[in-house]
């Protein structure tokens, strides 16, 4: 069972190449964002921000994976 009580929002953000991405937020998400890319409290994160953020979380965590099965 999913806990909503963590989620601030939930963004639909369109994709550069089609489609949409949905993603629920936690103010950790947020915060972890504004870091990664010093926003300061008072500006807004936007879905790029978000798209940036978690393709670049992805990429990196599939170059890992990879490297791993390539030592073995």
């Amino acid at each position: 069972m999913e806990n909503n009580e963590n989620f601030i929002e939930t963004r639909s953000i369109t994709l550069p190449k089609g489609g949409t991405l949905e993603i629920k937020i936690t103010q950790e998400l947020l915060d972890r964002i504004r870091y990664q890319f010093q926003i300061d409290k008072s500006e807004t994160v936007t879905d790029d921000h978000m798209r940036m953020f978690i393709w670049g979380a992805v990429s990196t965590a599939l170059d890992k994976a990879e490297k791993e099965m390539k030592d073995g």
